[in-house]
């Protein structure tokens, strides 16, 4: 299995290299540029010579703490969770899985839930409220994210560098709520989203506290986490960047490389997103620009 484990993490390295090769020749590029293909997911990366790079060890004394907390089940703490752990999950300040079984070396918390869709709110209010109990003090920002997601860390301090954690905010990919429910929308899950240690504590704290603010069962967890934020003033934050494209992209990279309007996912994408995906001039039909240079994640990764 490890074998498996490291072949597979060698071949994730190798094609992240072979897109920043092919970003740095489109970057380089006008027509290609214009483009703008999704491989600018790592246009930040360690090492950077950037003059504003966030590789931790390059930070110059930025206090920016993140957490990293990953959803996953027992069934994939030799797959889809050691990859991230390979990975991405490494770049965090602290990274730990939220399963329904110990696992000492990835970390993985028990929060004695079942697994399965229809347990994710419950497992979700547990996460965050043993994150309240053992690391409030300790970090700025808690990301959620599954763990078939990657996440580019180097972009997602970037962004949050210039962000205040002391200030009740709440960022991710902003999809509208619904039926109207949450009025200002919520964030997807599958893209992840970003919590500050003010939202942290007043959803622990005040949320959780009241069933009028924050429901006892639910369905979707990420609607109902948007739903008790709403519910003790916790903003939403626009992630995209200064030409509107998306950081936090809930579609698979091979959907957003390849746009087709009548694919599911683009769909859903694009007939929920609160903030609509743009659609660049002189450009074929199919093509659309909806990832920022600074993506920081993609979602529904095929790990193996």
């Amino acid at each position: 299995m490890h074998s498996k484990v490291n072949l597979t993490s060698l071949l994730v390295m190798l094609c992240m290299a072979l897109m920043l090769a092919v970003w740095t020749f489109a970057h380089n590029n006008a027509l290609l540029s214009d483009f703008s293909l999704p491989i600018n997911l790592v246009s930040v990366l360690p090492n950077s010579t950037d003059k504003n790079s966030t590789d931790p060890n390059e930070r110059n004394g930025t206090s920016t703490r993140i957490l990293c907390w990953i959803m996953t089940g027992s069934q994939y703490h030799s797959s889809r969770a050691q990859f991230v752990k390979q990975t991405w999950a490494k770049r965090c300040d602290k990274h730990m899985f939220m399963s329904d079984e110990e696992n000492a070396d990835l970390p993985a918390i028990n929060m004695n839930t079942s697994t399965g869709r229809h347990f994710l709110w419950q497992k979700t209010k547990r996460a965050l409220s043993y994150l309240y109990e053992h690391y409030y003090d300790s970090y700025d920002w808690f990301l959620k994210a599954d763990d078939d997601t990657y996440v580019i860390v180097e972009n997602l301090r970037y962004f949050l560098n210039s962000m205040d954690a002391n200030s009740p905010l709440y960022f991710g990919c902003h999809i509208r709520g619904l039926n109207g429910s949450p009025k200002q929308g919520y964030m997807s899950g599958g893209a992840g989203y970003v919590l500050s240690r003010t939202a942290l504590k007043k959803f622990v704290t005040e949320a959780m506290k009241d069933p009028n603010k924050c429901h006892v069962n639910g369905y979707s967890e990420d609607v109902e986490v948007g739903v008790c934020l709403e519910n003790v003033n916790v903003s939403t934050g626009d992630t995209r960047d200064e030409h509107k494209r998306h950081r936090f992209l809930p579609i698979s990279l091979e959907k957003v490389l390849v746009w087709k309007e009548n694919d599911a996912q683009a769909q859903w994408f694009q007939g929920y997103a609160v903030h609509q995906i743009k659609k660049p001039k002189q450009l074929k039909q199919n093509t659309w620009r909806c990832s920022s240079q600074r993506s920081v994640d993609t979602h529904m990764c095929r790990w193996a």
